[in-house]
């Protein structure tokens, strides 16, 4: 359970920084319950300490820096006032280092499902669709409802959050709140919120998109393009010849289903919002017939990562594949 622990230990007595910053700018008390890469409710081997508020606790024992953010985390209201009675502008302000596990006062306060914290912020002024770059449109509805936190998700709603946001690979408010209460569902829909072509497509789900397509042809469907599915890419390629352009190949596609996407406009070079290309997919997948196919089609074989900083080469010896 302490595992970790002595672990903090011996790296500080050996004269770590326990503020230092990743090239990400990420702090180890930003990171206590993961991040994208390596996520503490899933990833964390058995045996190692699993509550990650204990290991914040730890860090700040030490000395680690107490900003607004992190006492979002812990709940800690008298920090956040004090914080904001500083610098008014935390109160929407992300911090150096954003994400899937943290983010601004407000959102990291509703993850954890502080109501109290919740409505002091709202009633600050804190921006309940506050923009992040998993989540253009906020990011902080779409955790209430992930979380189950409906009275949060209806205090939110009701100071105005966006009811048709949604992060990043992780579907809408709509979607996300499909298994919860009835009446939360309603107020959703009361507000404004919409299954949407981005569910639609999860769903293949043709004859919504066909008729969200023929009633504006330039409707954003991108993202959520199942590349799998022949008939859906063949109709929305009638109303937005170029969608394809904008995705990426995955490694998981058979050599016969990309090359019929190659053909009709899909990247075989560009990254995702992780640095990621097609080609360290490739190489993490040990893929080499669809590497060598993205590399006929204008791959770049010197892209760098944002995480690792690797090419695909230096992704394959790290991910023990050939080639």
């Amino acid at each position: 359970m302490t595992r970790n622990l002595p672990l903090v230990d011996l790296v500080l007595a050996r004269g770590a920084d326990i503020d230092a910053e990743r090239i990400d700018s990420a702090k180890p008390i930003y990171l206590t319950n993961g991040d994208y890469h390596y996520r503490g409710w899933r990833d964390v081997p058995s045996g190692t300490l699993r509550p990650h508020l204990v290991l914040i606790g730890y860090l700040l024992a030490k000395c680690a820096r107490y900003d607004i953010w992190t006492a979002a985390r812990l709940g800690d209201l008298e920090q956040i006032k004090a914080e904001l009675a500083r610098d008014p502008r935390l109160l929407n302000q992300l911090p150096r280092y954003s994400g899937f596990c943290n983010s601004a006062p407000l959102r990291n306060a509703v993850r954890h499902g502080y109501y109290e914290i919740v409505e002091y912020l709202l009633d600050q002024g804190a921006n309940p669709s506050l923009p992040e770059r998993i989540a253009p449109d906020g990011a902080i509805l779409r955790d209430a409802i992930a979380f189950e936190h409906w009275e949060i998700a209806k205090l939110l709603l009701e100071h105005g959050a966006n009811p048709n946001s949604m992060v990043d690979s992780s579907g809408n408010c709509v979607w996300a709140a499909r298994n919860g209460p009835e009446w939360i569902q309603q107020l959703l829909k009361e507000k404004g919120g919409e299954f949407g072509l981005e569910m639609a497509c999860y769903e293949s789900d043709l004859e919504f998109i066909e008729a969200a397509l023929k009633q504006d042809s330039q409707a954003l469907i991108y993202p959520s393009l199942p590349l799998d599915n022949r008939l859906l890419i063949e109709l929305v390629l009638r109303y937005q010849p170029d969608a394809l352009s904008r995705r990426q190949i995955e490694s998981e596609l058979s050599l016969e289903q990309a090359e019929w996407l190659l053909e009709r406009g899909i990247s075989a070079s560009d990254p995702d919002w992780l640095g990621v290309t097609p080609l360290h997919r490739c190489a993490k997948a040990g893929n080499q017939e669809l590497a060598e196919l993205c590399i006929r089609h204008g791959a770049r074989q010197d892209a760098r990562d944002d995480h690792y900083r690797e090419t695909p080469a230096e992704w394959a010896r790290r991910f023990k594949r050939a080639g």
